[in-house]
């Protein structure tokens, strides 16, 4: 049997409320940062440094990152985004005991909406950015140029264009539809059965509408209406969240490559799509489906040839030192991009269509000048 979804949804608050009440959200936030930093210290690896000492190095990083995302996790299905602001800590802090990837996994849950553009269901929308978006955007850039070695400007990408990607999150950017078609349609059949059952007991002469089979009968069919409706409605949500972003993300593309050469895309590799997709299972599918979105928008200055290249070459790298957890994601990584390719390969009419007149799959660089 399926669990009660209100049920759940009363369990999730009566823990939420007990860690916030008795003050474990940010115990336990401080205690799994800590514990990390203290895993990855000098004091720790000269304490464990014989033999297998490696391997259970490598397990307890996992299982700390693991504790830690599935506590972000819970904490922002749990609450509001308001509230969730309240029970992190400030930005120079989070930034402070935590690496940039976690940081902003931890940060993005609680960040305003991405999407501040027109859609197809609301074209008067307004692409003016509000106050409070001036001032996190100013503190996003401030605590990225405190955590790169280096600006991302000086090897051809925007700080903007590094910003909005560790901002976005997977919902943003991707609309599972034939995920949600399939999940509709399951419980579309599960509520036809329910019906035809309801029927059949009617129609028995000898049946007592009072009694229990039909009363449990009845409450499951208001039940799966309504897990119906909102499942539905959260479809269209996401649906018009992703135009909204992609309208957003449509007018800044043109800014995002100062300087359309391999450094650039080297650079965009290495300081953010390895980076990130590393840090979780979801991150992974972020950024495949992200590269997917440059290409889909024409992006000018970002190549796949070429980051194709990039991104194969430093995925060689990180094999010789990542953890089994990594390892696993790399794996994911790979599937996603060569599933893309695989398609491109097969169908040659999939493949004229995703090229023509787009230049992310030009061979070369070429500036504007050359083109014309």
């Amino acid at each position: 049997a399926r669990p009660d979804p209100l049920r759940k949804e009363k369990t999730r608050k009566a823990l939420m409320d007990s860690l916030v009440e008795l003050g474990l959200a940010t115990a336990l936030w401080d205690c799994l940062s800590k514990q990390r930093l203290f895993f990855l210290s000098e004091s720790f690896s000269e304490v464990n440094s014989g033999e297998g000492a490696l391997k259970l190095l490598c397990a307890l990083i996992d299982g700390s990152q693991d504790c830690f995302l599935s506590l972000i996790d819970f904490i922002s299905q749990a609450a509001a985004r308001e509230k969730y602001m309240k029970l992190v800590p400030p930005f120079q802090q989070i930034f402070g005991v935590l690496e940039p990837p976690l940081a902003y996994a931890a940060l993005r849950p609680g960040l305003p909406p991405f999407a501040r553009g027109a859609s197809k269901a609301d074209a008067k929308a307004s692409l003016v950015s509000t106050p409070e978006e001036v001032e996190l955007h100013k503190q996003l850039l401030g605590v990225a140029q405190q955590c790169l070695t280096r600006s991302t400007e000086e090897d051809g990408l925007s700080m903007d264009f590094y910003v909005t990607f560790w901002r976005l999150s997977l919902q943003d950017i991707f609309v599972p539809t034939d995920g949600y078609e399939k999940v509709l349609s399951r419980m579309m059949n599960s509520q036809r059965q329910f019906e035809d059952t309801k029927a059949r007991m009617e129609r028995n002469r000898n049946f007592d509408n009072h009694s229990r089979d039909y009363k449990t009968l009845q409450r499951n069919i208001v039940r799966q209406k309504e897990v119906y409706d909102k499942v539905k409605e959260e479809h269209l949500q996401q649906k018009l969240n992703f135009e909204k972003v992609l309208a957003r993300l449509e007018l800044e593309k043109s800014g995002w490559f100062l300087k359309k050469d391999q450094e650039a895309t080297q650079a965009l590799v290495a300081e953010m799509f390895m980076p990130r997709a590393l840090t979780s299972y979801a991150d992974a599918m972020f950024c495949c489906k992200f590269v997917r979105l440059l290409i889909r928008m024409k992006t000018p200055g970002f190549l796949f040839l070429d980051f194709f290249n990039c991104w194969t070459l430093l995925l060689c790298m990180n094999l010789r030192g990542c953890t089994e957890r990594e390892a696993q994601i790399c794996g994911i990584i790979l599937r996603e991009m060569m599933s893309y390719v695989f398609s491109l390969r097969q169908s040659e009419k999939t493949y004229e269509q995703e090229m023509k007149d787009n230049p992310c799959f030009h061979r070369h660089h070429y500036d504007e000048t050359q083109l014309e």
